[in-house]
């Protein structure tokens, strides 16, 4: 397994993070999927728990994201203590519930405050096939379908990705974009041969440029740091990793191998502080 470290900080030596740990699962999964790297973290004496939304597998698919997040919020601020703080790492869709988590509950007294986001091919940017997928799979990954093509139309109707990423304002950007800036460090785990993200450069913050697609009809990826998220530091990314915060990771995992050992364990061990790569240059 080839993991690559890139906008790594890390300082060597660092002592092994014992915060307690939250996990998230993905779409079409329960925590059942979790368990492995469950049992890895609990074997290296990390306080683990591992999150069920909802009813597992039927609220992955059926609940709108909006309402997983609160449903994760509430578990978060009921196995909470005043002040506590936490990491979080999730898989997949799991990872947008995880930074929703983050952007709307994490400054709230009642919820834990988050040091470690840690993400795995999760569509941070949204989800799109150039040859449309039946009409019930793109129902059910429709809270982050973007069509490049029909990207006004994205902003005017999409109820949840589209505040997230603070690609359409509100109210509250301001507030998501400060809540993200108060992690101790975002870890961002991408694979080059993801099947399931598409594109999967959306996993580490890049998609196509929109402008193109409407005008010319033309698929490009546009790369991160020139891409308006971070540039305009939409939700903080420039600040995160101006501030040496901001970690990407690229793998050669497949999707569902995300939460096998043999594609998390150098991950969590660099994150964790029990092992620490050298990072590319």
């Amino acid at each position: 397994m080839c993991f690559l470290f890139l906008f790594d900080h890390a300082p060597v030596g660092a002592a092994p993070d014992r915060t307690p740990t939250v996990l998230v699962h993905g779409i079409a999964s329960s925590k059942r999927e979790m368990v492995e790297l469950e049992n890895y973290l609990n074997a290296k004496n990390i306080p683990t728990v591992n999150e069920e939304i909802g009813n597992g597998e039927l609220t992955s698919i059926f609940m709108p994201l909006e309402e997983q997040c609160a449903l994760l919020a509430e578990n978060i601020r009921r196995g909470s203590a005043d002040g506590k703080r936490v990491n979080v790492v999730a898989i997949s869709q799991g990872g947008l519930l995880a930074r929703c988590y983050v952007e709307k509950y994490s400054h709230l007294s009642e919820y834990s405050a988050v040091d470690l986001l840690l993400t795995m091919g999760t569509p941070h940017m949204g989800v799109f096939f150039a040859n449309d997928p039946d009409p019930f799979y793109k129902n059910v990954i429709r809270d982050y379908w973007k069509d490049p093509f029909n990207y006004d139309e994205y902003l005017r109707t999409n109820e949840f990705l589209a505040e997230l990423n603070n690609e359409r304002e509100h109210n509250e950007s301001e507030l998501y974009r400060s809540n993200m800036l108060g992690l101790k460090e975002f870890g961002i785990v991408w694979s080059s041969v993801d099947e399931v993200v598409q594109p999967l450069e959306s996993a580490r913050f890049e998609y196509y440029n929109t402008t193109a697609a409407m005008e010319r009809g033309e698929l490009v990826v546009v790369p991160l740091g020139l891409s308006d998220t971070y540039v305009k530091d939409l939700i903080g990314l420039r600040g995160l990793d101006e501030a040496g915060r901001l970690v990407l990771v690229e793998t050669d995992c497949a999707h569902d191998a995300f939460k096998r050992e043999e594609c998390f364990g150098g991950v969590i061990d660099r994150f964790f502080g029990f092992s620490v790569p050298a990072a590319a240059s």
